[in-house]
């Protein structure tokens, strides 16, 4: 493979403001409130993606504040 990437999800230990001040601190990846590009983003899906839902909704479908997706995306040099 010359090029390839992933999306990892998991959970902050905190509340939604915990996990927003993480996101807000990674220096690795951008804030993007959709993973559908070619470089390493990051997203916090309950207030990006479902913020219509309410908390109860959103937790029925396994969004949860404390989510983090993160997509990661695999670049090599070419010579």
């Amino acid at each position: 493979m010359r090029a390839f990437g992933g999306v990892v999800s998991f959970r902050i230990r905190g509340d939604a403001r915990a996990t927003s001040r993480v996101i807000d601190a990674c220096k690795l990846a951008t804030i993007a409130p959709s993973l559908g590009a070619t470089e390493t983003l990051i997203e916090q899906p309950a207030y990006m993606s479902y913020f219509e839902l309410t908390t109860e909704e959103r937790e029925a479908i396994g969004i949860y504040d404390d989510l983090v997706r993160l997509s990661l995306a695999w670049k090599t040099r070419t010579t």
